[in-house]
């Protein structure tokens, strides 16, 4: 992982060199990965064109990802969760009633959830299969496409979420922008995105091509301000953040922030395998993770449907 490569004007700071951090994708193919030599920015370089993301997405990402076109169970099972909590922290910003779009809703499950409780909630997903599951198996208004392709009204929504989403975007900036144009004075909204700092992943397998950016506290903050929006609630090195529309966009505004730049890479660079097997976290995280299966597999004995396995979590 050494050298520099000039990019085109990074989104945040406007720098155009970067440092290689990664040369391959976690299953052994060739991918570049990059790092921001001016704010810490991480992203795939070159980054993929909109033809060749539009056709990923909408064909072969779930396919590639878990092996389906549809949700299974257990995936339906695990979003249900992550959509509970996700709902709780979200009740102190914008509470029942409000308009809510989920933008890569996935097989529909916090839409539905959403919709639950009280939101006036709808979705927007460019995987064909998951658009078509959410709405035959919810009944809940999914819109098909990207958000670029999405027919949304101005200053319509109070609250945009995006769980898992922003950093498959190409350009994640011009995406917050529309968002911010389709959300009211005041609106929210709520990003989770992996996180750059953990250390949860071998090296090795940090990096793949549906993860076109990777963002840490400092670098999402950095580019949701850019796009107009301002932390209301957060906490300090996670990636799980939600905003309030503020401002005006300010592409040109520049955010360099080199001090991110050395603590990233830096840290990059002692995360190797042996430093990640010498330590207890991955081999805590199998363990985890069998006793998650055997709970999922209890669970899920009875072979419910999404709606059903939904309405046990929210009962």
């Amino acid at each position: 992982m050494q050298g520099n490569v000039q990019t085109h004007p990074c989104k945040i700071c406007h720098a155009a060199e970067a440092s290689i951090i990664g040369t391959e994708d976690r299953d052994g193919s060739p991918l570049t990965t990059v790092i921001c030599t001016g704010c810490g920015l991480v992203h795939t370089h070159p980054v993929p064109t909109l033809e060749e993301l539009t056709e990923y997405y909408t064909l072969h990402y779930r396919q590639s990802y878990k092996n389906t076109h549809a949700p299974k169970p257990k995936h339906v099972l695990r979003a249900g969760q992550a959509a509970l909590e996700r709902l709780e922290r979200l009740a102190s910003h914008v509470p029942a009633g409000g308009t809510l779009l989920d933008v890569g809703s996935g097989g529909g499950e916090f839409v539905y959830l959403a919709t639950k409780a009280g939101y006036q909630a709808s979705g927007l997903e460019p995987n064909e299969g998951y658009a078509d599951y959410a709405r035959a198996q919810y009944g809940i208004p999914v819109q098909p496409g990207t958000w670029e392709s999405a027919t949304i009204a101005e200053e319509r929504l109070d609250v945009v979420t995006m769980h898992h989403v922003l950093e498959h975007f190409q350009y994640p900036l011009s995406a917050l922008i529309r968002i911010h144009s389709w959300l009211k004075p005041g609106g929210h909204l709520a990003i989770d995105v992996p996180d750059l700092e953990s250390r949860r992943h071998s090296p090795g397998t940090q990096f793949h091509y549906a993860h076109i950016y990777n963002f840490n506290h400092v670098s999402l903050k950095a580019v949701a301000r850019k796009a107009g929006f301002t932390p209301v609630d957060e906490t300090v090195q996670t990636t799980s953040i939600v905003f309030r529309k503020t401002h005006a966009p300010d592409r040109e505004m520049i955010l360099r922030n080199e001090e991110n730049y050395r603590h990233l890479y830096g840290m990059m660079l002692s995360h190797t395998r042996l430093t990640h097997y010498t330590r207890l976290t991955p081999y805590a995280r199998l363990w985890n993770r069998a006793r998650k299966y055997s709970r999922e597999a209890l669970a899920l004995r009875a072979q419910p449907s999404g709606r059903e396995i939904l309405d046990t979590l929210a009962a």
